[in-house]
């Protein structure tokens, strides 16, 4: 509070007026819920929401305790409170939620999000699912799932489930963000093909 910051070309300051701190070594930091909360205000709709699901996708912090750092009066707090929602629902990563935006715009059935499937003696969470059709819609983020592991952990997971009955989608990041439509338009294709009475 009586430090003056210099404005640079990466940093834009940032004056909290809320008194939670904690003290690394003679140095008081704001409180890590308090510091995210107050950044998601600062931040573009991308990078708010980004950040949010970093700090919650490291488990370096609850949506609870956002929750109750997001104070009424709190810059974006509407916006905080919603995407929270988002969270509690089962939208765990940007890719995901955008996945859902997607499907919801297009008129499609609501999915289950975060569905758990047990399959053989493992349990397997997906990203979407359609349970009557059977169908799991999956996104590949960016980063995670271009590694030689992770991408083999993933076809020998899209197999179990295959063989328990349910067909799997998987759509790149940048599909779902740069071909909407198509992406929809491929979901609904299968949705209809898996139709129970079909």
């Amino acid at each position: 509070q009586r430090r003056q910051v210099r404005p640079a070309t990466l940093l834009v300051p940032h004056r909290s007026h809320r008194s939670e701190s904690v003290l690394k070594g003679d140095v008081p930091i704001s409180k890590l819920a308090t510091a995210v909360v107050e950044a998601f205000g600062c931040l573009d709709a991308i990078a708010a929401r980004n950040l949010l699901f970093t700090a919650l996708g490291q488990r370096r912090i609850s949506a609870g305790r956002l929750l109750v750092a997001a104070v009424p009066g709190t810059r974006s707090r509407p916006a905080l409170l919603a995407l929270l929602g988002h969270v509690a629902g089962g939208s765990h990563s940007e890719a995901e939620l955008r996945l859902l935006e997607v499907v919801r715009a297009a008129g499609l059935p609501e999915p289950v999000r975060q569905l758990r499937v047990r399959i053989g003696s493992r349990s397997a969470y997906l990203d979407l699912a359609f349970e009557p059709q059977r169908v799991a819609i999956e996104v590949d983020g960016r980063r995670w799932h271009f590694c030689a592991e992770q991408r083999s952990a993933d076809i020998r997971r899209d197999v179990r489930l295959s063989a328990a009955g349910w067909l799997v989608l998987r759509f790149l990041y940048e599909q779902i963000v740069d071909e909407p439509r198509w992406v929809a338009d491929r979901i609904a294709e299968t949705l209809a093909a898996r139709a129970p009475d079909a």
